[in-house]
């Protein structure tokens, strides 16, 4: 059983929305909420507990990454080829471009990091290269500034925190910061 900090203040956190329902004028969404909000804790809790637990979240990760990299494998499809049917910001399956956005980010960040920290180019090296690329490309086909705006931003974290070389973490902010500007260019600057 996981003990800690985290662990105990996730199952008063479980707890607290759980009761939460007791008092819910909205039964219906209180529900759908709850089954959001609980994702987070059962992930933890059913990731952790075993004695072999980093073989688990490494899979767990892995299985992540990789959905979140078939979306924006998507998201580039529907900005290419399937612009008539879904616009000209990609969005599907979320209803929002900054939503899908978002979720993007949320993988890129992890895949970066582990590039920028890995010294040997094996397979696995380049399919978590290919992964990045996806995302990066779906980003942008969600034409989403916000997105790109917390890319920077993220961007300028993620080398703080791990600080590579400053030629690479240099060229890598600047490659953002132009194509940034471009993606704002050709949105006539909304």
């Amino acid at each position: 059983v996981p003990s800690g900090a985290a662990p105990c203040l996730l199952f008063v956190f479980w707890l607290y929305i759980t009761a939460s329902l007791l008092w819910s004028s909205v039964p219906f969404a209180s529900m759908v909420t709850w089954l959001v909000f609980i994702s987070l804790p059962v992930t933890f809790f059913a990731l952790s507990a075993p004695r072999d637990s980093r073989q688990y979240i490494v899979r767990a990760a892995a299985a992540l990454l990789g959905a979140l990299a078939v979306l924006g494998g998507w998201a580039l499809v529907q900005n290419t080829l399937l612009r008539d049917v879904y616009g000209a910001r990609a969005h599907h399956p979320l209803p929002n471009a900054n939503d899908l956005a978002a979720l993007l980010n949320l993988g890129l960040f992890p895949v970066l990091a582990f590039l920028l920290g890995r010294r040997e180019r094996g397979l696995l090296f380049y399919a978590a290269a290919a992964a990045a690329v996806l995302m990066f490309g779906g980003l942008l086909a969600t034409q989403s500034r916000s997105g790109l705006l917390f890319s920077l931003a993220a961007l300028a974290v993620l080398f703080t925190v791990l600080r590579p070389a400053l030629k690479t973490g240099a060229a890598v902010l600047g490659a953002g910061a132009v194509i940034f500007a471009l993606v704002l260019f050709e949105n006539g600057g909304k």
